[in-house]
Order: structure tokens, then sequence, then C-alpha cells
């Protein structure tokens, strides 16, 4: 977690936003909207390891992800401006997606 604060820079949040929003369109919104559409699909109800799994999909990227793509010389402004904007994605995304489910 240090290190992604290191890292976390303003010129790198404004050089990567669009990929930024991006992944976490897909990885916050249309994971857990496809896991809900499969289970509409295939008919089967929602138990609470459902919802918890259902969840856990809608959760922002782990910091240690971002901290292996910066050691492995990737795209670290991608990876870092996903963690931060992650986490404050899913102070609004996660209430709403709780409210949904249960």
């Amino acid at each position: 977690l240090f290190a992604i604060g290191l890292g976390l820079g303003f010129m790198a949040i404004k050089t990567s936003y669009k990929p930024t929003v991006i992944v976490i369109f897909a990885k916050m919104i249309l994971a857990p909207l496809f896991f809900v559409f499969c289970l509409k699909i295939f008919n089967l109800e929602l138990k609470n390891s459902t919802i918890v799994a259902i969840i856990e999909s809608a959760a922002p990227t782990m910091t240690l992800a971002g901290a292996m793509v910066m050691k492995a010389k990737l795209d670290s402004n991608l990876a870092v401006s996903a963690v931060a904007f992650g986490v404050l994605f899913a102070f609004v995304s996660m209430p709403i997606l709780i409210w949904a489910l249960l």
C-alpha cells in the first residue's frame, strides 16, 4: 500500500484517466451485472453465498496487483490509478449493489 501511495501522482492520473475508467467500469460494474445476468438465465436463486460472490466480484482492484504491475515495470500509472479510483468508486458502487441485491 505504501508503494502504491508513492507511485500516485496527479500527472499519472491525468495521463491514464480513460483506461482507468474502462478498467473500473469492467471490473466493478460489468462483472457483477454479467454474473446476475447468468443467474437469471439459468434460473438460479440468490442465496447468501451467491450474493457474497457477486459483491466480491464488484470489489475494487487489489493493492497487491498494483504492486506486482509496478515491480514488473508495466503500466504503473494505470495500475496505481485503478487501485486509487477503485477504492474511491467502491464507496459509491458497493452500497448501491448491496441495496439492489438485498
